[in-house]
């Protein structure tokens, strides 16, 4: 099947300083067959239609010509001299939109097996100006408005309707009785001291000592693994205050009284006379200068667009469908004019398929294999040893990487400056054993410092206590078993991870997990608040948490606080995701992209429309379309690109 690529240009001949114009304009079309090659010295059969008011609209003018390509595959003709039973000199050309459709018969019939449609922007002015001092000129500058009418008589006002009757008070409801006081708790008993552990590594547990797991207020907590000197059990509290009595039932209320009926509306007051017709446009134009130095012929004479030379419109086209993977910018295959010098409107339009990206959804494994990953890249920098094991302090901190020998802590106010040079500046604090926030750790962001970009790395179990407030990813377990905890009230703006160990959080803890993107690889964990390679994972029912939560092997997964994110247990299998791939679209003027032309198309099929203004100052000047996607690949079809002189 042959194909043709077509270069429309519609030109409007004037014949300057003669009464009527050529009712005609120029096209010009190069034939290609389906392998791309030239179709030379043969005749081709074209139908050209006028359409009134859309790409759809009404032929207001339909001829057929059969000329014969050239030596180069051109064919030139005039529309408006072709075969037809319509009058081309009956098209009126102002205020209506136009279209220009071909349609083309590559061997010289009538089966028209191509078809092209183009909106003509830019009236010819010649086709136009001919009418001028014969009918109607531009419309005017809207006149001065016309003095108000006298006001019309006020018509009487309705008579006020009756007020409608009150409504009875509906009668006041018993005082519901007091409740009787509840009794107070017994005091719960005093929990023993823990034994004495075995000077070196702390144990799994929380923090200072540590204390054991709290059970549910004023029951005794279970005493903590050994480890240092174990601090006394806490007192219990007081006994539950009794649960207050019922409120008495209210009262009903009483009924609402009957609406009063609305009076009738006043008589409308007549109308106000017509003001006189506004000025035209050369009248506002020489009330504006005291003296005119023009008549209004030459005023209108000047207010003409100047001519400029050559075709008026040119058009690629391509209907095969192509692809692209490139993230770089690429021509969009055939997309490409070489105009003679001027001013243009350039329009692509196409449609887009298939412009999607296949992803993986979460997997367990693969959440371990990520933090594996992550904790690589945050060991691979030697750093600076510190000998100050603190943190805080009202210290401020600036972007690195520090190492403490054995466990590092939190205490007071520390301010952690990113400064304003550096986009994502990266704060990696590492300990070769444990790592503590204290209760009064309270850390302050400042310049381009972000909690998705602040680690603190513990080669053991890390904690916060009760009360802390700390930005950024905690993780545990670098190099052995690493428990993970929150105590009561504790505010982390982070995450919780842990190569191996249990993670859980203490009464009233909010949790949440950053929105940013960091500079560090969290892979598949990017969106987590709360994950463990090898332990069990649980909140308590008063605990806030957002982001995804999750871990691997056979531990318990327990979320009952309030949680905002997904919950991935052991065993979650990873499964093929198709998502968008957005495509961006420019016009280009030789080899340089025009600027404001980019258009960017967050779609997995659907049309395609970018325009840009340009200006070809000289020949040989390629114009043309380039395009790309961010991933993934997208396919391109039924493509027309378009050059539209303007101000012809």
């Amino acid at each position: 099947m042959k194909k043709i690529s077509t270069i429309v240009a519609a030109v409007m001949i004037t014949a300057i300083g003669w009464a009527q114009s050529p009712e005609k304009m120029s096209y010009q079309a190069v034939v290609r067959d389906g392998s791309n090659d030239l179709i030379t010295t043969q005749a081709v059969g074209m139908q050209i239609s006028i359409l009134q008011g859309g790409s759809e609209g009404t032929p207001v003018y339909v001829e057929t010509q059969t000329p014969t390509t050239n030596a180069n595959g051109l064919v030139n003709l005039e529309i408006g001299t072709g075969t037809t039973s319509d009058d081309f000199s009956k098209i009126d050309w102002a205020n209506v939109t136009y279209f220009i459709k071909t349609e083309t018969d590559p061997i010289g019939g009538t089966s028209y097996t191509i078809t092209g449609t183009t909106q003509l922007l830019s009236v010819p002015y010649a086709l136009y100006a001919k009418t001028s001092g014969t009918s109607a000129g531009p419309q005017g500058v809207k006149g001065d408005d016309g003095s108000n009418g006298s006001p019309g008589t006020s018509g009487t006002n309705g008579a006020k309707g009756d007020n409608g009757s009150d409504g009875a008070a509906g009668a006041a409801g018993a005082p519901g009785a007091a409740g009787a006081a509840g009794a107070p708790g017994a005091q719960g008993s005093t929990g023993p001291e823990g034994d004495q552990g075995v000077q070196g590594t702390k144990g799994d547990t929380g923090a200072q000592g540590t204390k054991g797991d709290t059970g549910a207020q004023g029951t005794k907590g279970d005493t903590g693994t050994a480890g240092s000197y174990g601090a006394p059990g806490a007192a219990g509290s007081n006994g539950a205050v009794g649960e207050k009595g019922d409120t008495g039932d209210q009262g009903e209320k009483g009924d609402t009284g009957d609406q009063g009926i609305k009076g009738n509306t006043g008589l409308k007051g007549d109308q106000g006379e017509i003001g006189p017709d506004g000025k035209s446009a050369y009248e506002v134009y020489a009330a504006n200068h005291a003296d005119p130095d023009q008549n209004e012929a030459e005023w209108l004479k000047s207010l003409e667009a100047e001519r400029q030379e050559g075709p008026m419109m040119y058009t690629v086209t391509g209907s095969d469908a192509i692809t692209t993977s490139s993230t770089d910018k690429v021509q969009v295959a055939g997309m490409m004019v070489s105009p003679e010098p001027g001013t243009y409107i350039a329009l692509f339009n196409a449609q887009v398929s298939g412009a999607s990206v296949t992803t993986q959804s979460f997997g367990s494994k693969q959440g371990a294999d990520d933090l594996q990953t992550l904790y690589e890249e945050l060991m691979e920098d030697n750093g600076n040893t510190r000998s100050n094991n603190v943190f805080g302090n009202n210290e401020t901190l600036t972007p690195g990487v520090y190492n403490v020998s054995g466990a590092a802590s939190t205490i007071g106010k520390l301010i952690i400056d990113g400064g304003n040079t550096v986009p994502n500046p990266l704060f990696i604090i590492r300990a070769t054993t444990t790592f503590t926030a204290g209760a009064t750790t309270r850390v302050q962001l400042m310049g381009n410092a972000k909690s998705e970009n602040i680690f603190w790395v513990a080669g053991t179990s890390a904690s916060t206590a009760a009360g802390a407030q700390l930005k950024g990813t905690i993780l545990a377990g670098g190099t052995g078993a690493g428990a993970l905890s929150t105590g009561a009230d504790t505010i982390l703006e982070g995450r919780m991870l842990t190569k191996s160990g249990a993670i859980t959080q203490g009464a009233r803890t909010k949790l949440t997990a950053p929105s940013g993107a960091g500079v560090a690889n969290l892979g598949s964990l990017a969106s987590f608040a709360m994950w463990s390679s090898a332990g069990a994972v649980s909140d308590v029912g008063t605990s806030t948490t957002i982001g995804d939560v999750g871990n691997l092997g056979k531990f318990v997964l327990s979320i009952t606080g309030d949680h905002t994110g997904d919950v991935y247990p052991d065993g979650t299998k990873q499964s093929d995701i198709v998502t968008v791939s957005p495509s961006v679209y420019s016009v280009y003027q030789n080899g340089i992209e025009v600027p404001g032309s980019a258009r960017f198309f967050n779609i997995i099929s659907g049309a395609v429309s970018i325009q840009a203004m340009i200006t070809v100052t000289t020949e040989n000047n390629p114009v043309e379309i380039k395009w790309n996607v961010k991933s993934g690949e997208a396919a391109l079809e039924n493509r027309t690109f378009t050059l539209i002189r303007n101000g012809y």
